[in-house]
């Protein structure tokens, strides 16, 4: 997962970046006639987001983002039918969306910074997608700092295009740096 930003004046630029490859060898309760199931599920997803700082304060800023997502997954699966017989198959899928958003981000010491992001997208399709991100960084120094949060990231398409329905959601660790 790769994140960044870049503020001039009230106007932002924001971009969020995640990837996840996961592989495994499946036991399933059909050995006897499925042998050496071997799957792989992959997905990559992004957006970016372009706003404007509509609460500019000395240690809050709210801003208000329009921008699109994209989304990539395949998922492919192996196996053998009665050990003789193997059978393959794959399918993927790019989603792209449009989204609005809004980030807020609050300073109450040089040292800590509380972030929160929200967005959804919509319009370009039948697919809905959301996500809501919340993390608080401990500047190290004025450039350095490590951040832990959450973040819920949510898909729902048209059953007859779907590799994934569902949500993912879990811990962030991060470690970054701004410059000023």
């Amino acid at each position: 997962m790769g994140s960044g930003q870049y503020i001039q004046n009230r106007f932002i630029t924001r971009f969020n970046i995640t990837s996840l490859i996961l592989e495994a060898d499946f036991l399933t309760p059909y050995d006897i006639i499925l042998q050496d199931v071997k799957g792989r599920f992959e997905y990559f997803a992004g957006d970016i987001g372009f706003g404007y700082d509509v609460l500019n304060k000395p240690n809050v800023n709210l801003f208000v983002l329009g921008g699109f997502k994209f989304i990539y997954m395949y998922i492919g699966l192996k196996t053998t039918v009665l050990g003789s017989y193997p059978i393959e198959g794959e399918r993927s899928k790019w989603f792209t969306d449009t989204m609005i958003g809004i980030y807020i981000r609050y300073r109450p010491t040089k040292r800590l910074e509380l972030n929160g992001y929200g967005d959804i997208g919509f319009i370009l399709g039948d697919e809905v997608t959301a996500q809501l991100i919340g993390e608080a960084n401990f500047f190290i120094t004025p450039w350095f700092y490590v951040a832990g949060g959450y973040r819920y990231w949510y898909l729902n398409v048209p059953k007859e295009e779907a590799i994934y329905n569902g949500q993912i959601t879990g811990s962030v660790v991060k470690i970054g740096f701004q410059i000023h």
